[in-house]
């Protein structure tokens, strides 16, 4: 599957930097884990589906080169801790001062007409999209957050069908619909990945069909840490982190 291979790609650029991870947690809304080299450290985060984890636990151990078998699991959890731990590395490579900062609405440049699909109800987008008056659709898988505005996510490949626009969530990446996304929203002119999930090298989810993608690149290690153990979500999060956009070069061009 596409994770499968976006992950691997990361694990292999990071041969030779001897990072180990030294730090790792579920919390209530995120998974984290932190990688060092000795001397730099940096955080990965992905969004933990409570529902669906089960009676799972996290292993004793990790090593880097678990990424991948965790992220190949049918473990949500193991799946959500491998995601982490492939964010972390890309964080670690990531040149966050070379990247354009704020929010990915700032850079999508849509039009009046466009019909915009947001895969994951992310609240603060669907409620500015509302009130620019362009035609907006949310599907979301945990019927606990679809908050009375957002359809199942089994009606993506319908609402996608005349969709010009597509701003998905990094939790994707997680629940194994990335593959879905990509595919179903091919023909939209803007394809964003969005949220602290996104934190994945830019370039390679661009290389994947994404036209935008924007995440967190976090600045305070251990503070962002102890606000995932208090059960922190992305609000809590933003307050140490920078957030950033990439585009493609093709979106550019």
């Amino acid at each position: 599957m596409l994770v499968d291979r976006l992950v691997a790609s990361v694990l292999k650029r990071a041969e030779g930097l001897g990072l180990e991870v030294t730090d790792y947690c579920a919390g209530l809304r995120y998974c984290y884990t932190v990688v060092s080299d000795g001397s730099e450290e940096a955080m990965g985060l992905a969004y933990l589906p409570r529902l669906d984890i089960g009676h799972d636990t996290l292993p004793e151990a990790v090593e880097l080169g678990d990424a991948l078998k965790f992220v190949s699991s049918t473990s949500l959890l193991h799946k959500t801790l491998g995601i982490s731990m492939a964010n972390a590395v890309s964080q670690f490579l990531l040149e966050p001062d070379e990247l354009p900062k704020g929010d990915v609405l700032d850079y999508l440049e849509l039009r009046p007409d466009d019909k915009v699909v947001l895969v994951g109800y992310m609240r603060p987008i669907y409620e500015a999209l509302d009130k620019s008056g362009l035609e907006i659709v949310a599907v979301e898988r945990d019927p606990m957050l679809r908050s009375n505005v957002a359809l199942p996510d089994t009606m993506l490949p319908r609402v996608l069908e005349d969709a010009t626009a597509c701003i998905a969530t990094g939790s994707c990446l997680v629940n194994d619909t990335l593959d879905l996304v990509v595919r179903e929203a091919r023909k939209c002119r803007i394809r964003a990945l969005v949220g602290p999930t996104a934190q994945l090298l830019p370039d390679l989810l661009h290389s994947a069909g994404f036209t935008h993608v924007a995440s967190i690149h976090v600045s305070d290690v251990r503070s962002a840490a102890r606000a995932v153990l208090r059960g922190g979500g992305t609000k809590e999060l933003l307050k140490y982190s920078v957030k950033y956009v990439s585009l493609s070069e093709n979106l550019i061009s």
